[in-house]
């Protein structure tokens, strides 16, 4: 019913999920994965690749940098959003790993309404292309 009284382009979901394709109808999703075991994330990107537009890594606790590599090595095969541990520090060595695309966190309110964007703009003006 949301989806007819709203535009919605994606749908982010938590694994698991029990929806099929016919749920989705047009709708293209995303599947956020917040394990951060190898075997875990193996498992669901193998099981949930024909189903997810997106998969959403986002554990709870920091990826291990064997576990940051081989994520970075499925990319070529998913695909894969970094959404932990994503700022102007560890951009460049993202990159280098392989990761091109990123779930850039919000910042805490300054004051109801007033936000501040600097850490944001670091990581934009790192990942800013020139045509």
């Amino acid at each position: 019913q949301l989806t007819e009284a709203y535009t919605l382009d994606y749908l982010q979901v938590n694994y698991p999920c029990s929806l099929t394709p016919e749920d989705l109808g047009p709708l293209s999703l995303i599947i956020k994965i917040t394990s951060n075991s190898i075997a875990d994330i193996q498992h669901i990107l193998k099981e949930c690749n024909s189903l997810a537009t997106w998969f959403l890594i986002e554990p709870k606790e920091s990826l291990n940098t064997e576990c940051l590599t081989w994520i970075a090595q499925q990319t070529t095969d998913f695909p894969i959003i970094l959404g932990k541990d994503v700022t102007a520090a560890r951009i460049p060595g993202l990159l280098e790993l392989g990761f091109s695309s990123f779930a850039l966190p919000g910042s805490e309110e300054i004051k109801t309404g007033y936000s501040e964007f600097d850490e944001l703009a670091d990581v934009l003006e790192i990942l800013e292309v020139d045509d």
